[in-house]
């Protein structure tokens, strides 16, 4: 299976030239003004179908925090609805993980394997406001743990030696890159998942 991602990833690997690109930019120029910045962001990120404004407001606050030692998601939360009126908990996750590495996205694929669901819409935003921060946090305590399994242990290693130009990439972020070309995991992968997150 392992192989089966590798070459998933090789077969993108401008994608993990585009996250390297991000990543190292973040501080050496301004995102909120920067075309090339925030087009390389918006596509790596498939952030489509928003109106100015909303990327005028995140790149704003990506700027603005890119340098804190503690961005939280729900502070982030918050300020992406108060200024925009949406409730962004995906792209929000991606704006605190592009800040450190080492906090994980909220990913519809790492939803599914850990059996959880995104909150369905409701008109009361502060009841679906706290329920994504407390999935945002079962993401992570999870992910802080499966980097801690042997079965990651050879991910890393199998991944390092595939991509040696990106071995500096942070444990979270090859979790996130194995989980994004695994898809779906199977019965008896879903169920080891799952097991992971409650030990």
């Amino acid at each position: 299976r392992m192989v089966v991602v590798l070459d998933r990833l090789k077969s993108v690997e401008t994608a993990l030239l585009t996250y390297d690109y991000l990543q190292c930019s973040l501080r050496a120029c301004d995102v909120a003004t920067s075309s090339e910045y925030r087009r390389a962001f918006n596509g790596y990120y498939r952030m489509r179908q928003r109106p100015q404004t909303w990327y005028d407001r995140f790149f704003s606050i990506l700027e603005r925090d890119k340098r804190s030692d503690a961005v939280a998601f729900r502070s982030v939360l918050e300020e992406i609805l108060r200024e925009t009126g949406r409730l962004e908990a995906s792209f929000g996750s991606k704006l605190v993980a592009t800040i450190d590495a080492n906090l994980p996205v909220w990913d519809q694929h790492v939803l599914g394997n850990l059996g959880l669901k995104a909150p369905s819409w409701s008109r009361d935003t502060e009841r679906r406001l706290q329920r994504c921060v407390e999935l945002y946090s079962s993401i992570w305590s999870w992910s802080s743990r499966a980097i801690q399994l042997d079965g990651f242990g050879e991910w890393r290693s199998r991944f390092d030696c595939r991509f040696p130009r990106f071995r500096h990439f942070t444990d979270i972020k090859k979790l996130d890159l194995l989980l994004w070309q695994s898809r779906q995991a199977d019965d008896a992968g879903r169920r080891a998942l799952r097991a992971a997150s409650r030990t």
